[in-house]
């Protein structure tokens, strides 16, 4: 009987052990407002995601987060140190028009991976995140600041759909820059990457310029 035990604890070692095959894929079709490495990167991320989204028990586990931008981080999280053998089986960028497509494959061992899982949703499912600077009918304002060069980093995040029949699929950040008196000087705009899903976070920078002595970052309210 001893000895049975101890197979059956080898077998049941083993299965924990034994790893499994995740794929994920993904297609992007990106704008003029973004470079080649920032598409590419997104594309790479959401195949990513779309791997990690296919596992039966990460699926089973998420049921009660339903934040997209938490789910998001849990995906980075456990990516960085859970994934194994880590491919791009498939990568085709095609320049012409603007597409980037990516086929990705890891190995998961299920049980670390389901309890890091667990801990991870634990430790996330209360998060809160600061209030918006300010909110616009698509995106919000979630941080703004200046770094040293003097450039002014806005972070903002997907908020609401777009009208159906928007065909640009965008938005726009806005600035005023303001001289010594107040008065509006000059001002600039960002368009905000395409395709965004609801509760997505990207970055936009402005230049601002040397004779600004304050500025105003907006976005629509439409």
């Amino acid at each position: 009987m001893k000895s049975l035990r101890i197979i059956l604890l080898l077998i049941s070692t083993l299965f924990s052990q034994e790893r499994v095959m995740i794929e994920g894929k993904s297609e992007y079709k990106y704008s003029d407002n973004e470079t080649l490495i920032e598409a590419k990167s997104l594309c790479y991320n959401m195949a990513l995601r779309n791997a990690v989204e296919s596992y039966n028990i990460f699926v089973s586990s998420m049921t009660d987060v339903h934040n997209f931008q938490l789910r998001n981080d849990i995906i980075q999280t456990l990516s960085s140190g859970y994934l194994e053998d880590l491919t791009v089986v498939e990568e085709n960028v095609d320049r012409i028009n603007n597409s980037i497509y990516y086929k990705l494959r890891a190995y998961i061992r299920p049980e670390p991976f389901k309890k890091a899982l667990k801990q991870e949703v634990a430790r996330k499912i209360n998060f809160v995140r600061p209030d918006p600077i300010m909110k616009g009918h698509f995106i919000e304002i979630i941080d703004i600041r200046e770094s040293s060069d003097g450039d002014i980093d806005v972070l903002y995040k997907k908020t609401n759909k777009y009208f159906e029949n928007n065909i640009y699929d965008n938005d726009y950040v806005m600035i005023d820059f303001f001289d010594n008196d107040g008065f509006p000087m000059s001002g600039d705009k960002n368009g905000t990457t395409s395709k965004l899903l609801i509760g997505e976070i990207r970055r936009t920078s402005f230049e601002k310029p040397a004779s600004a002595k304050s500025y105003r970052v907006w976005v629509t309210q439409r």
